[in-house]
């Protein structure tokens, strides 16, 4: 089973998510978030499956992609059908089935602003008072991906007495959100 060393390893390969990593595995475990949900699934995933491992929850990852998006990492799509916490969900993530009571929640897929607003619109309402929502990719300076750091700023104008907010920068000027529903 995927655990904590696996992720220090893969910390160590670039990628845009690698500053991220130990965060993302450590605020589930943390928070002991029994149900863990992402969108966009990748090296992420990992992180993910790694605390819910620890801790004895359970992750759904929804990708248009499917198990295909796991390949980042070496045979990732094999490592992770043998992982009894993981679910992988190919579809769309504005017509799969929404799950409830998210604990965590990771969103992490295209950087349109359509989709990204779309996205929070629908899933951010099944995430639990006092869980965790992680965005990656809010601080780009450039580029289609400058989009999701818009979407968010405009869903927070009129959602902003539900979250408490915390934005991240890292080394490559990506950037990562976390919002804390109250």
């Amino acid at each position: 089973m995927i655990d904590r060393n696996f992720i220090l390893n893969v910390c160590q390969k670039s990628s845009d998510m690698n500053e991220y990593l130990m965060s993302i595995y450590n605020i589930p475990v943390q928070i002991y978030a029994h149900n863990i949900v992402e969108i966009g699934s990748g090296v992420s995933t990992f992180a993910l499956v790694a605390a819910a491992n620890k801790i004895g929850g359970s992750v759904t990852s929804i990708d248009i992609g499917g198990w295909d998006t796991l390949n980042r990492i070496e045979t990732g799509d094999r490592i992770m059908r043998d992982e009894p916490n993981f679910t992988m969900v190919e579809g769309s993530s504005l017509e799969v089935p929404l799950i409830e009571n998210i604990d965590f929640f990771l969103l992490d897929s295209e950087h349109t602003y359509d989709l990204t607003m779309n996205e929070m619109n629908r899933w951010f309402g099944s995430v639990r008072k006092r869980g965790i929502i992680f965005m990656h990719d809010t601080a780009h300076e450039s580029g289609q991906a400058m989009q999701c750091r818009q979407a968010l700023n405009d869903y927070l104008k009129i959602h902003r007495d539900e979250y408490i907010d915390i934005h991240l920068l890292d080394t490559k000027i990506i950037g990562a959100s976390i919002l804390v529903k109250i």
